[in-house]
């Protein structure tokens, strides 16, 4: 039997409604899903980010430039459920609490590699505003990682170096890890950072977030990141109609097994 595929995820309170959503989708795709809760979600498992808080809240911390998700638990979490998986023949995905996976994964972990990240569009986010490496490359709302000693010790650096960025950010230190050893112009090769065999896939494919443009055929997880007003109609164009695709063949299979007359019909 081969591997299954968990998808790891987070939120607070605000974030419930899609998580559940995100939850049906994973199914959907024949995805397990890991569901961390980082504040009144009221689903998964209670993890405690005051620490991160604290961090990102420091005075010491003199960015000033525009607003920023700071999700330095991002890494902490990804551990704490390689952890509790060791031995267990399973992948793993982290993917964003706004984000929802629309397509399998299987395939994309037949590939040689540790962990794989998306890189953005050529010149994307590129600000002389912003720190050199901040968001101008790897966007960290979709990783996928196979469960290694080696990627354990590199979730570690990676959780170390965030107090040590510009934005104190996830995002900036996963970039500066990978930069020197990466070529993020050359997507579909694997490189070595680390120890870590890294895999460099398109946002484009596997992090679409170019609302309003239309998602490629190919697409795997869309991203509904930024303003949430804006985002929503995408949300509800896109993911909506196959949640009740997943919804409506949910009721057809227990009805078939319990003999009752479809209602979807």
């Amino acid at each position: 039997m081969g591997s299954t595929i968990k998808i790891i995820t987070a939120g607070d309170a605000s974030y419930r409604q899609m998580i559940e959503g995100a939850v049906q989708m994973n199914s959907c795709c024949g995805h397990d899903t890991l569901v961390y809760d980082i504040g009144g979600l009221g689903i998964g498992k209670p993890f405690d980010i005051s620490s991160d808080l604290a961090m990102v809240a420091s005075p010491s911390i003199m960015f000033t430039g525009p607003p920023i998700s700071k999700s330095t638990f991002k890494p902490r979490i990804i551990l704490d459920a390689m952890q509790r998986h060791i031995g267990d023949t399973c992948h793993f995905a982290w993917i964003d609490g706004d984000a929802f996976c629309i397509q399998p994964l299987d395939d994309v972990f037949d590939m040689d590699f540790d962990m794989a990240v998306t890189m953005r569009r050529s010149g994307e986010g590129i600000s002389i505003t912003w720190p050199p490496m901040y968001d101008c490359y790897v966007n960290a709302g979709v990783l996928l990682f196979k469960n290694s000693p080696g990627l354990r010790l590199f979730l570690e650096k990676w959780i170390h170096k965030i107090p040590m960025t510009t934005t104190v950010t996830d995002q900036e230190a996963l970039n500066s890890l990978l930069l020197p050893y990466v070529d993020f112009s050359m997507t579909g090769r694997i490189y070595n950072a680390h120890d870590v065999n890294v895999l460099v896939l398109t946002t484009d494919e596997y992090n679409f977030y170019y609302f309003p443009e239309t998602p490629l055929p190919t697409t795997r997880i869309l991203h509904f990141k930024g303003d949430k007003s804006y985002s929503m109609k995408w949300f509800d164009k896109y993911v909506k109609p196959q949640q009740m695709v997943f919804i409506v063949g949910e009721v057809e299979k227990k009805e078939r097994s319990s003999g009752s007359t479809p209602i979807f019909s």
